[in-house]
């Protein structure tokens, strides 16, 4: 069984804590439906109290991370999964997040390719457009290099 040291009633969070809470609590509830998996069994695969599990689910409970870590071990899925997509993510974040839940496992390998496509490929362009002047000590790098960062409206770094 997880040890559960640090619950805290609902009347005891703020507004913003409680809210949070019960949207851990719906998404465990979904994990375990998309699971088809009742309370009991949840609390036996995860070490976890069925009466804990109650808890969570209504959103009176405050699980540590280990517990949470447990429930989505039991539930086989990302501990991701059965977070909130609010408040400290960014929009652009937290909508591939949303995306992503929603694509088919056979969908996400190629969407994980065409990401991975998309990164590489600016990265090479990057690559391609760096400037290297090599040369002997006093032979103008530094000059030539200010020059042509400032035509092209680039940042000159040196290295020594």
């Amino acid at each position: 069984m997880v040890d559960v040291l640090n619950t805290r009633e609902v009347t005891d969070l703020g507004r913003a804590d409680a809210a949070f809470a019960g949207e851990i609590g719906r998404m465990v509830r979904l994990g375990r439906a998309k699971r088809g998996m009742s309370r009991r069994q949840l609390a036996q695969e995860s070490g976890t109290s069925e009466r804990y599990l109650a808890q969570i689910e209504s959103g009176a409970g405050n699980p540590s991370v280990l517990v949470m870590r447990a429930i989505a071990d039991a539930l086989e899925i990302p501990l991701f999964e059965l977070l909130p997509h609010t408040g400290g993510l960014a929009t652009p974040y937290a909508r591939i997040i949303d995306l992503l839940g929603r694509a088919s496992p056979s969908d996400l390998s190629a969407i994980a390719d065409a990401i991975e496509r998309r990164i590489d490929g600016a990265a090479a362009t990057d690559r391609a457009r760096r400037i290297a002047l090599v040369g002997l000590r006093g032979a103008g790098k530094s000059t030539l290099g200010k020059m042509l960062a400032e035509k092209l409206g680039v940042p000159l770094i040196e290295l020594d």
